[in-house]
């Protein structure tokens, strides 16, 4: 069985730190998102072919959205890349994995 996805709007980008920038995501219809706990993450269609793992950071208890934090990798894939040169506020990712509560390893 195929995992649901859901989109997510880009409301607010950030710059949290020198090559740092964090994306805020909400349900475009407003809707709660899902609880996590830290040590989640989702898996984010970013476009382009581009699908990447994110740990969620920020408050656990908000469900009007979530926080994830992006490093400009230079010398990586280019997802990275997507995210600071190309994604901007109103733009929609898709979540494909739904809040995956499994720490990485």
């Amino acid at each position: 069985m195929a995992a649901e996805t859901v989109d997510l709007m880009v409301r607010q980008m950030r710059v949290e730190s020198t090559g740092v920038l964090s994306l805020r995501l909400e349900r475009p219809d407003g809707a709660a998102v899902d609880h996590w706990t830290p040590g989640a993450h989702l898996d984010l269609h970013l476009g382009g072919g581009h699908i990447r793992q994110y740990s969620l950071c920020g408050d656990p208890d908000d469900k009007t959205g979530y926080r994830v934090a992006v490093l400009h990798e230079k010398a990586g894939r280019g997802g990275s890349r997507r995210v600071h040169e190309i994604i901007r506020p109103g733009d929609v990712v898709t979540d494909c994995s739904g809040v995956d509560q499994e720490p990485w390893q």
